[in-house]
């Protein structure tokens, strides 16, 4: 039978709307699952239990071609406005809503088995196949232009109320010794322009130019004591940010800041050899309040 929109009709005048390419088939897919019970629509269910099969009939609305069923099922679901149908949008579940209790079982039936593509192989056969069915096709993609997410997003401020939700989720959470190598070897032997170094060379800056930001590096300077010559890589890191840090102690931007922090001592490069260096703590020093709370 050819394409169109049909209409499951109960004795008590109230009906259900649907659409399908092949009609005679649809009517064939609702009747079993009715039968068992287990229909999508609980309000056709429910009357089919009430009532019985015999009180039902099938009917065909409209033939259309394939391409026009969403549209003409809307247009005769505005007219009849359908009793049995949840999702009021032809072609949509909106409006539909599960039940906790249907969610805990959906949930319980799903547990433990994974999704049906999770960890199958396709062949090369399969892939040749793929391939040559694919071959001479245009690419829906191809002239199009891809949305840019990265500029939608810019200037977005997260609540702080979203980031302690991401803090507590992420809080305790460690890769494996294998996710890290992998992510190790992924980084490795990439090589930033000079651009992009400079570039986060003078954002680095900025930062460590506002007491907050010295904090911070007194707070990563100490981590890195605690790793201080175990791997070569460790000692290094050292040696920069220590540098790093006596760099911007020369500067009058630096010494500012390093005054309204209240250190006694003079210079940033003296509190990282004198304190940070040798895990001494001066109570009279506010940074070092601030690197050991």
């Amino acid at each position: 039978m050819a394409s169109g929109v049909y209409a499951i009709v109960c004795q008590n005048g109230h009906l259900y709307i649907g659409s399908a390419v092949d009609i005679a088939k649809r009517w064939g897919h609702h009747r079993p699952v009715l039968r068992q019970g287990k229909h999508h629509s609980s309000h056709l269910q429910r009357a089919w239990d009430k009532y019985g099969e015999s009180a039902f009939r099938f009917t065909v609305l409209q033939e259309c071609e394939p391409e026009e069923l969403v549209a003409i099922e809307q247009s005769w679901m505005d007219t009849l406005q359908p009793e049995y149908n949840i999702a009021r949008i032809a072609g949509s579940c909106l409006g539909i809503r599960c039940t906790e209790e249907k969610r805990a079982k959906l949930s319980a039936a799903n547990m433990g088995h994974p999704g049906w593509s999770k960890g199958k192989k396709v062949t090369e056969e399969t892939r040749t196949k793929i391939s040559a069915a694919k071959k001479g096709k245009p690419n829906g993609l191809l002239g199009k232009k891809r949305p840019n997410h990265s500029a939608t997003m810019m200037g977005h401020e997260v609540s702080q109320e979203t980031r302690d939700k991401i803090a507590a989720s992420n809080t305790g959470k460690k890769h494996s010794a294998e996710i890290r190598q992998k992510m190790s070897a992924a980084k490795r032997g990439i090589a930033l322009s000079p651009e992009h170094r400079a570039k986060i060379g003078a954002a680095l800056k900025e930062t460590y130019r506002t007491p907050e930001g010295y904090e911070q590096r007194v707070r990563v300077n100490r981590k890195l004591q605690e790793t201080w010559g175990k791997t070569p890589e460790a000692h290094a890191m050292h040696l920069r940010v220590g540098r790093e840090i006596q760099e911007l102690a020369k500067t009058p931007e630096g010494r500012e800041v390093f005054a309204r922090a209240g250190h006694i001592g003079g210079t940033i490069s003296g509190h990282i050899r004198g304190h940070v260096n040798r895990g001494i703590v001066n109570p009279k020093c506010e940074l070092c309040k601030a690197a050991n709370p």
